[in-house]
């Protein structure tokens, strides 16, 4: 979808995953240590969230880097009132990670009796700093680089993540396919209805797309 954040540069596009393969695409070709990194976080997350999920605080305090007092004091709280909204929690599955503005941020879906949230964990160090549930995972902002033409760029990785985008005649209208350079070096054409154009999905195979660009760290 098109950016409409106060501010946004025109033509500015706001693509956005559904779970982890989307959120792996969006990381773009990222080292060995950095794959590790996001892996093993990945793990941790959802090792911990079960964990409190059963009744047992020690990992997701350790997580956090802190006792399990105000581990507990963190995630209670956030729990028992979606609780109360969606009903029991019933499970956890991971999603994977993201780099945005120089920071890592790790996701996992909380299953309730009645629906479901996105736990969102920022890191500083080798420990969590924030914690917070969303509705959906947030989007990835693709700068305009030509008219079907788009690039992210993090301090972090280093890495370019380029996306050519199907525009219709004219541009105005919502897109309807979005070609994505995996990171992974498979070619990749995620498919949308125009109604949900930042989702982005897996589909069918697109031959001429390579892997995302690494570009050097600033």
């Amino acid at each position: 979808s098109v950016d409409a954040a106060p501010g946004a540069p025109a033509g500015r596009l706001l693509i956005t995953a559904e779970g982890k393969q989307g959120l792996s695409l969006l990381l773009g070709a990222l080292g060995e240590e950095d794959r590790q990194l996001v892996a093993g976080r990945d793990e941790d997350v959802a090792a911990a969230l079960t964990a409190a999920r059963e009744g047992r605080r020690e990992p997701f305090a350790k997580l956090m880097g802190v006792e399990q007092e105000p581990a507990s004091a963190l995630l209670a709280p956030r729990i028992a009132a979606l609780e109360r909204e969606l009903g029991a929690w019933t499970g956890v599955a991971p999603l994977g990670g993201a780099a945005r503005g120089g920071r890592w941020f790790t996701y996992a879906r909380c299953d309730f009796a009645h629906g479901s949230r996105i736990a969102e964990l920022s890191w500083a160090g080798p420990t969590a700093e924030t914690l917070r549930f969303l509705d959906a995972l947030p989007g990835q902002r693709f700068a305009a680089e030509a008219p079907d033409s788009f690039a992210a760029f993090d301090v972090r990785t280093g890495i370019t993540v380029r996306a050519a985008c199907e525009l219709p005649a004219g541009g105005t209208p919502p897109a309807t396919a979005l070609a994505l350079r995996s990171g992974d070096g498979a070619a990749v054409r995620a498919e949308r209805p125009v109604e949900s154009v930042g989702v982005l999905r897996r589909t069918a195979a697109v031959p001429r797309l390579r892997g995302a660009d690494r570009s050097p760290a600033n």
